[in-house]
């Protein structure tokens, strides 16, 4: 019979607006990583948003990710998510990247305050 024991990871990443540490929590990220299974494109876009919101509402109390926010990509063993858009959902935007068994992950907020503005008519 096989004992498996699950640590609760943390790590440490950068990040370009104030840095933090993060847990994860997602059950299927904590399975995978303790069995070094790959997670699925499904559970990658799940974990890549909860971990987005995460960090957004410890800058910025506000959650504004979904899992279908962004478009999931896997390249040379790490799953990536999101990337740097002024026009993104209330002016936020994230990229998210993590090892295919959902450790090591890398987490950038960013808050754009960029808007257009035309002055009034004269």
């Amino acid at each position: 019979m096989k004992l498996l024991v699950v640590i609760s990871l943390s790590a440490g990443f950068l990040c370009w607006s104030g840095c933090s540490r993060t847990q994860q929590s997602t059950s299927s990220a904590v399975v995978a990583a303790a069995s070094g299974e790959r997670l699925s494109v499904e559970s990658a876009a799940r974990l890549a948003a909860k971990l987005a919101n995460d960090e957004c509402e410890r800058l910025y109390k506000k959650r504004p990710f979904a899992p279908e926010t962004y478009q999931v990509r896997f390249a040379d063993g790490h799953y990536h998510w999101g990337h740097i858009d002024p026009a993104g959902i209330g002016g936020y935007s994230a990229e998210v990247a993590f090892r295919a068994d959902g450790t090591q992950p890398e987490v950038r907020i960013w808050f754009s305050s960029d808007a257009i503005r035309i002055p009034p008519a004269r």
